[in-house]
């Protein structure tokens, strides 16, 4: 960045929309093709192996749990209440705070585990009538939620396609962010409306719960991803990726081409749900304090969901606007601790919790499914883009950082290095077998996760054997002082 703007002749102060206008796709000299193309390539390497990385771990952890609370040997239930209740105290507490965060930790660990008890009574209890009434209901609730899901994703495809017939009135650069700004206030609203259908749908336990919110929460936000995604490459290509967003290839023409102003566009989905969203969530808690209304309750799907949400814009949008990348690391920085001063002062502490660890490695394993499939989504638009000619034709003349490849596409910056350096063999080795190393891939993480129990039973092994020598030896050690006093006597 400090590359390009020091080879820049554009003013500081020439901005459009509310972008510099140095830092667009058409500003990237064509010698920079090879970088743009590997830091692409290198960010999507570095997110796989580190959630493959954490998936495994996860596992890991999971079959730990497993053997540590669950008897293996025989066929009763596991001894919840005796592997807590015989462990209440740790003795080599002696900091007061953290004695006290203890006695709470423990008393929910008790509550949680009587919840559980009482959840299965009443399970057992159940007649069929009451089985059906209970579905009919979530079926219900179920219809609901999909119908205000596709409400939204319709008024967000409205609000992309005719965002100029319905707001000619404001300028330009206002107009560009009415679909932007539309989509982060649905996705503030949708929360809420999908809370209160799950809590109507009465399920069993707060693990179950948050998986519904979860998935609900997770497929309306990834669609409105997918909506922007090609309404912006269809204005970027100038040619719709889908017949009936024939209208989103138009761009304000203050920007020198439409791949400029593509990327413009999606790194507004990033800036607008980053201040609208949090615009939003202080304006409810101060209304809320004026009234002396109590704030609603922390949730944890939705601010997972929320992460993942803005996560996923951060990422759709680096092929068309890289400088994005540095303010997004602040914005992520800062939406950490937005999220830490929402968890302390903006919400409520929620009044269904669950401490079981079998609950909670149940909720990770899902949460990690559903951000490779995250993954998977926004790095699909990464091939796509590297797979695709793009092209900035300003007056007849080609800008950007690919405008000197004979076939515009990225990858081909990868060839064209190959080919001078002398190591063009060497590449064609390497990707032409490249969906065997994607199979091969899959296929060792199958087998690291099946080795998971084995590595679970070699480390609690590992730990068993040093608490023993550690045992024996503060026993040794009692001893010998025992009788040292004893010989002194």
């Amino acid at each position: 960045i400090i590359h390009l703007r020091l080879n820049s002749d554009t003013s500081l102060s020439d901005i459009n929309g509310v972008v510099p206008s140095w830092t667009l796709y058409s500003a990237f000299p064509s010698s920079s093709a090879l970088a743009y193309t590997l830091a692409l390539i290198a960010c999507m390497i570095l997110s796989v192996v580190t959630a493959l990385r954490k998936t495994i771990s996860d596992h890991t952890h999971l079959i730990q749990d497993q053997l540590l609370h669950h008897n293996t040997g025989d066929h009763r239930p596991p001894r919840h209440f005796a592997s807590s209740v015989m462990n209440p105290w740790d003795f080599t507490v002696a900091d007061e705070t953290l004695a006290s965060d203890h006695r709470h930790f423990f008393a929910a660990q008790v509550k949680s585990l009587l919840s559980e008890d009482l959840l299965l009574e009443r399970l057992l209890s159940r007649t069929a009538v009451d089985n059906v009434r209970l579905w009919a209901r979530r079926v219900v609730g179920l219809s609901i939620n999909l119908a205000c899901l596709v409400s939204s994703w319709t008024a967000i495809i409205y609000l992309t396609i005719e965002k100029d017939n319905i707001l000619p009135w404001l300028p330009s650069w206002a107009a560009s962010l009415a679909a932007p700004v539309a989509t982060s206030v649905i996705g503030a609203v949708l929360p809420a409306i999908t809370f209160a259908i799950t809590e109507f749908e009465h399920w069993d336990s707060s693990s179950t719960l948050v998986k519904h919110q979860l998935w609900r929460l997770y497929a309306g936000r990834q669609l409105n991803i997918l909506i922007n995604v090609i309404s912006y490459f269809s204005m970027a290509k100038q040619q719709p990726l889908i017949d009936q967003l024939k209208s989103t290839v138009a761009y304000d023409t203050k920007f020198k081409c439409s791949t400029d102003a593509a990327g413009a566009g999606m790194f507004y989905l990033v800036l607008s749900e980053f201040f609208v969203s949090k615009s939003l969530m202080l304006a409810q808690h101060i209304a809320m304090t004026i009234f002396h209304v109590r704030p609603s309750e922390y949730s944890v799907s939705e601010s997972v969901i929320d992460i993942l949400y803005f996560q996923s814009l951060v990422w759709v949008a680096l092929p068309l606007y890289p400088p994005g990348s540095i303010l997004s690391l602040i914005f992520l920085f800062a939406n950490f601790k937005f999220e830490k001063i929402k968890l302390i002062i903006l919400r409520d502490r929620p009044s269904q919790t669950s401490s079981s660890s079998s609950s909670a490695h149940d909720t990770t394993r899902f949460f990690n499914l559903i951000y490779i499939l995250t993954l998977v989504s926004c790095f699909s638009s990464y091939l796509f883009f590297l797979n695709s000619p793009w092209t900035c034709l300003d007056n007849g003349q080609h800008l950007g950082p690919f405008s000197q490849l004979p076939d515009h596409i990225p990858l081909s910056s990868l060839t064209q290095y190959a080919k001078q350096v002398n190591i063009y063999l060497l590449y064609t080795i390497v990707i032409q077998p490249a969906p065997y190393i994607f199979i091969a891939t899959i296929m060792f993480v199958l087998w690291k996760i099946s080795r998971s129990r084995v590595v679970a039973m070699e480390v609690l092994l590992t730990r068993t054997e040093a608490l023993h020598v550690k045992e024996a030896a503060a026993l040794k050690a009692e001893i010998d002082q025992k009788i040292k006093i004893i010989a002194a006597q």
